[in-house]
């Protein structure tokens, strides 16, 4: 479902940037100006909000009501948790098996510690977007996000979409319409909005054959148990959104039309914008700090141990095909890894930003395109940063691997995946990329993507000069980069 909501979203900016649609001004979230509805009242529209369905590709509305309020330490209300009628149900369920449903999802929204969910407060959405990519939108005036839990739809290639944010309803006045089709509102719903597959749903849709109703008592069993659901995915979902809104709100209800055409387009800056959002799970304490996305980040760079559909090897960085079949994850995986590295460069003061936060709000804000806005705020090139990270990610940070005599290299602290920063999880987590033998006279005939990598080793050498030969038949050659070291490298 990744690819749709993408679609989706990338569609809905473009038409609001070519129609002369009039743009509401960004508002910081300082005091609200409008009323927040108390739990248990109807959506604001009694025929409920418009809601795309991934399956049907329609918009259509859902009747839903509040189901609960986050507040922050200050006793203000920071998100409002409506689910449609449909997934009200499942949400009850939900919380028959989890009492502490609602009270895991606040102490993970606002950082506040929560007895063995959340002891630390170390699971904190809005304060670590806030300080690591900027403000949302609060286009409604309430001061307050607005979650829907909905049921989005199972997508024609069997998949199922988590979550997503579509700027339409930040951009644009409420639709009110009957059946969500007033062209000058495409569906919107005039609120600072983000959709979310409740946990119910997301538990059944786990299971090759979806069991007909939830589980009330226990954890279930299956891919998606409601330990994962509510403790890891679905939060990783809110954080990921999130920075969706922020870029949205900094760039087009903020910044100018140039920079916010960028953000969902396949052959500028989407990747970087998905890339963030990968990142804003990790700084929430989402993400590579879950034991799901471990699983899944662990095939980033390992191309031997999955498809190719999932490895970043063979797949793109900065352009990713629109309409691309099967699975994006190679993608997301490969932008994630490229922007924590130099994430964790910069915390480790290896970099001119002064940390990472401070590095991402420089992209998140940057009126420039994705490479310029890189090379700013990292004080590298892009493609002396893309360098180094693909050294750091092929020797992981292995420094008794490289010569000490005559003159001593090693991957630290520029080429390393940060083993400095104990609290980066990329060393220990993503581990090494893959790499090919190169055979002594051989040819290796290989065939990459215009930003995508290689990373070859040849066998063990005599300490005598050598030469490697790299030709290209490209419009555009390669970057290469020829390292010399000891001992042997480990299999990924």
């Amino acid at each position: 479902g990744n690819a749709l909501a993408v679609e989706r979203r990338r569609a809905a900016t473009a038409a609001w940037l070519t129609d002369g649609a009039p743009r509401p001004a960004p508002r910081a979230r300082v005091a609200a100006t409008a009323a927040i509805p108390a739990v248990g009242e109807a959506w604001k529209d009694p025929r409920g909000p418009c809601v795309y369905s991934f399956a049907t590709n329609t918009v259509t509305r859902q009747p839903a009501t509040v189901q609960h309020l986050t507040v922050d330490g200050t006793g203000r209300t920071v998100a409002i948790f409506y689910a449609t009628t449909a997934a009200a149900a499942g949400i009850d369920r939900v919380v028959q098996a989890r009492p502490d449903f609602w009270a895991s999802l606040d102490s993970y929204f606002t950082g506040a510690p929560l007895a063995v969910r959340n002891p630390t407060g170390a699971k904190r959405i809005l304060p670590a977007l806030h300080e690591a990519f900027g403000q949302e939108s609060d286009v409604d005036g309430n001061g307050a996000l607005i979650f829907l839990f909905a049921d989005l739809g199972r997508t024609g290639s069997g998949g199922f979409t988590v979550g997503y944010f579509d700027g339409t309803d930040a951009a644009r006045p409420a639709d009110t319409s009957a059946l969500c089709n007033d062209i000058s509102s495409r569906g919107s719903n005039g609120a600072d909005m983000l959709y979310l597959l409740d946990p119910c749903t997301l538990y059944k849709n786990g299971f090759a054959t979806p069991p007909a109703t939830c589980p009330t008592s226990g954890d279930g069993t299956g891919s998606f148990p409601y330990s994962v659901g509510v403790d890891e995915l679905v939060p990783a979902v809110m954080a990921h959104e999130l920075q969706h809104d922020v870029i949205f709100n900094t760039r087009c209800l903020a910044g100018s039309l140039a920079s916010c055409g960028a953000i969902d387009d396949y052959a500028g800056d989407l990747w970087l914008n998905e890339g963030l959002s990968m990142v804003a799970e990790d700084f929430a304490g989402f993400g590579l700090h879950t034991q799901h996305e471990r699983d899944t980040a662990g095939v980033y760079l390992d191309c031997a141990r999955t498809s190719s559909l999932l490895c970043y090897q063979d797949v793109s960085l900065t352009t990713w095909p629109s309409g691309e079949p099967g699975n994006a994850t190679g993608h997301y995986g490969g932008a994630h890894t490229f922007l924590r590295w130099h994430a964790d460069q910069a915390d480790a003061g290896r970099a001119a930003a002064a940390s990472g936060a401070a590095l991402t709000r420089a992209l998140v804000a940057s009126p420039s395109l994705s490479r310029t806005a890189i090379a700013s705020a990292s004080g590298l090139s892009f493609e002396e940063g893309f360098a180094r990270f693909g050294l750091g990610a092929l020797f992981s940070g292995e420094d008794a691997l490289f010569a000490t005599s005559p003159a001593p290299l090693t991957p630290a602290p520029d080429f390393a995946f940060a083993p400095a920063v104990p609290w980066s999880p990329l060393h220990t987590t993503v581990g090494r990329v893959k790499y090919s033998k190169l055979q002594p006279g051989a040819a290796l005939l290989t065939s990459l993507r215009n930003d995508g990598w290689g990373a070859y080793v040849s066998g063990r050498g005599s300490g005598a000069e050598a030469t490697l030969t790299v030709g290209s038949g490209a419009a555009v050659k390669p970057h290469v980069a020829v390292v010399r070291f000891k001992g042997d490298l480990p299999l990924p």
